[in-house]
């Protein structure tokens, strides 16, 4: 048995997932969104993410984790998602392996999962339930979808697929 953790790292909102795997067969053990306070200053909100990530690996204590690699733009958040990524890679990286996985890999993973050439947000929620079967939280209530938590199981997913940790394709349901 080994576990793996999957994070969408952002500065104002993190999705995480963590992966059981058994005999090559995946489980989607825990999942959700780690929120910090807009009213805190950018260390403290920082802080609190890779506290929170922290905490999260010391109850699982991972085999690795992996997450979506940092892509920014011109926008005015650029520079605290990069130190955001910068304090967890110095608080975790002599603790646990590490691993990045483009953004772009985890939409070619929902192409190849689903069998389309589409590229919107909601095809990774659609080809992480086609994986996983229907994950309570991927959506809201009004039904829109959380691309954070989506992004964060598809990351991990695709991740130990390449890696042929877990075998590709539809996991088949457990009775």
């Amino acid at each position: 048995m080994s576990i793996y953790i999957g994070l969408d790292l952002s500065f104002a909102k993190t999705g995480y997932a963590v992966v059981e795997v058994i005999n090559g067969k995946p489980k989607l053990l825990d999942y959700g969104l780690i929120k910090n306070d807009p009213n805190q200053t950018e260390q403290e909100r920082i802080e609190y993410n890779v506290i929170a990530i922290d905490f999260l690996a010391s109850q699982y204590r991972p085999d690795g984790i992996v997450k979506e690699a940092s892509v920014v733009g011109r926008s005015s958040t650029a520079m605290p998602v990069l130190k955001t990524h910068g304090a967890y890679e110095l608080r975790m990286y002599s603790r646990y392996k590490l691993f990045d996985f483009h953004n772009a890999s985890i939409k070619k993973w929902a192409r190849n999962v689903l069998n389309v050439k589409d590229n919107d947000k909601k095809m990774v929620g659609e080809a992480v339930e086609r994986k996983y079967g229907t994950v309570d939280g991927l959506y809201t209530p009004r039904g829109k979808y959380i691309d954070d938590i989506g992004d964060a199981i598809a990351c991990v997913t695709a991740f130990l697929e390449r890696e042929e940790i877990i075998e590709n394709g539809v996991n088949e349901s457990e009775d």
